[in-house]
């Protein structure tokens, strides 16, 4: 079982509320029959291997997914169409995890919706869960990232929203 991160505080009321999240298959395992999810997803990655597993998931899932390479992109198509929930780099160029994060948090304020980011970390090491959730990140999955983690993740979002995002 996933336990969620503690969300920082912010002005606004998550969209999302705190529950662990649950796995029903095994890890690396997806049902052929799997769900599909009505979600705007935004994965800010720059390492082109990384993002492979990304594009698996929009057709297996059924996802509206955008790409992006750099915090700076992430930040911008945050500001244009908001994403139900973001998986984003912690290591990434132009703007880093902290800042991109930070800046993301500021528009949940001025939508008053409030937008899950995902870290994707290949330094799992003590204390970087107490960093990530400090850059204002909801949960983190370790790479390789697995397609179940994803989709766990997905479904928790997808199951606790409260309502359509504003157009």
């Amino acid at each position: 079982m996933l336990e969620p991160l503690q969300k920082p505080k912010v002005a606004i009321k998550p969209a999302h509320p705190a529950v662990p999240l649950q796995a029903d298959n095994p890890p690396g395992i997806i049902d052929e029959g799997a769900e599909t999810f009505q979600l705007r997803v935004l994965l800010a990655e720059d390492n082109k291997t990384n993002r492979l597993i990304f594009p698996k998931m929009k057709q297996r899932l059924g996802v509206n997914l955008t790409l992006v390479c750099d915090g700076r992109h992430a930040v911008d198509l945050c500001k244009a169409q908001p994403p139900d929930i973001i998986f984003m780099n912690i290591s990434m160029p132009k703007l880093d995890r902290l800042q991109a994060a930070q800046v993301i948090r500021g528009l949940d304020e001025i939508i008053a919706v409030y937008t899950p980011i995902i870290a994707l970390t290949a330094h799992a090491m003590p204390g970087d869960e107490t960093r990530i959730l400090a850059a204002g990140m909801d949960h983190y999955l370790s790479k390789p990232v697995l397609l179940q983690s994803v989709v766990d993740h997905l479904r928790h979002f997808h199951q606790h929203r409260l309502g359509a995002r504003p157009l």
